[in-house]
């Protein structure tokens, strides 16, 4: 028995995809809508956080989209239906080792009044299913809400994951204005009274980076002082990508960096951390042999990362070096 697909039958207002349409007569189309919601929710859309799925009227053949939405999945308990079999995906944050990383849970919804005749008649679908939703970190079957909560379905993903049985606290980030920000020189100089490298609150700029709380993408440091280099401060954040981070080298100083950015590992999105340092072609050879000490320290502050970048010139910093790097970390060219 093949699986049909329409959106034809789809409730009214159920679900709101205006660029991909709103009225779906044929079923190739409706397949494509299908796997277009289930990418977004797999390529982290911040529009979209979770799909639902459901057979069309008394049908165990043709599958429509039922509704989606980014409020995570207590919004999705609104639709389920004891008199239904529905099927999910649900992408949620998980946090290992500092880094946020998207996992996703497959749901399996079989409503209490649904009849044992229908569960039968559905079972051999499980595999076409499972090909349309695609990558899951876990799967949950429940028949009750309570099975769903958000609480539930982010245990059984820390389960999985081994994140449950390390408790991480979490501080709340600063809110920052998303766009690029420097600050004078004179500011960054007297906002060190800290003995650390790094002053505590400079170093919240990091968490802003790897929190998906804010927008930062990066966050940018440097000496308050090149030719003493004992302080590091911030200079500067945005939310480009490296090359708009790279925009801010200067050739007389050192920086340090750190950059969010994403990257397809099979059918995933997955966020990657990295770590840079730039010395520009003007420092001194003195200047370097005095910061080669700090090298350890400066790490742990952004630490941990997916993979260092090091550079003296700004093409050292580009997208395509970034992603050679990133190839090179899978195995891949």
């Amino acid at each position: 028995m093949a699986l049909r697909f329409s959106l034809s039958e789809r409730p009214a207002g159920s679900m709101s995809c205006p660029s991909y349409g709103s009225s779906i007569s044929t079923s190739t189309e409706a397949i494509t809508i299908i796997k277009q919601n289930i990418k977004a929710v797999h390529d982290a859309d911040p529009n979209l956080d979770w799909v639902l799925l459901g057979y069309v009227g008394e049908s165990v053949e043709e599958i429509s989209l039922v509704a989606g939405g980014n409020a995570g999945s207590d919004e999705m308990l609104q639709y389920l239906d004891d008199n239904k079999i529905l099927y999910g995906l649900v992408r949620v944050v998980d946090i290992v080792d500092n880094i946020p990383t998207h996992r996703f849970a497959h749901i399996s919804w079989v409503g209490d009044h649904v009849s044992g005749v229908k569960k039968a008649r559905t079972a051999t679908n499980k595999g076409a299913i499972l090909q349309i939703i695609g990558h899951y970190n876990v799967e949950l079957v429940a028949s009750s809400k309570e099975e769903l909560t958000r609480e539930t379905i982010f245990g059984k993903i820390q389960d999985a994951s081994g994140t449950r049985i390390r408790e991480i606290a979490v501080q709340q980030p600063i809110k920052r204005d998303s766009k690029s920000t420097v600050l004078p020189r004179a500011a960054v100089a007297t906002a060190n009274t800290s003995d650390s490298l790094i002053s505590a609150e400079d170093q919240q700029y990091i968490f802003d980076v790897k929190s998906d709380a804010t927008p930062t993408t990066w966050v940018l440091f440097s000496y308050t002082n090149i030719r003493q280099p004992q302080k590091v401060a911030f200079v500067a954040s945005g939310t480009g990508n490296i090359e708009e981070l790279a925009l801010h080298f200067q050739p007389d100083q050192v920086h340090y960096a750190f950059l969010r950015t994403t990257d397809r590992v099979d059918e995933s999105v997955t966020t990657k951390f990295i770590y840079l340092n730039w010395v520009g072609p003007n420092v001194s050879p003195m200047t370097k042999g005095k910061i080669t000490t700090h090298k350890g320290s400066v790490e742990s502050f952004f630490a941990p990362f997916t993979i260092s970048m090091f550079g003296t010139l700004i093409d050292d910093f580009s997208v395509s070096a970034l992603n050679a790097k990133l190839q090179q970390l899978k195995g891949a060219k």
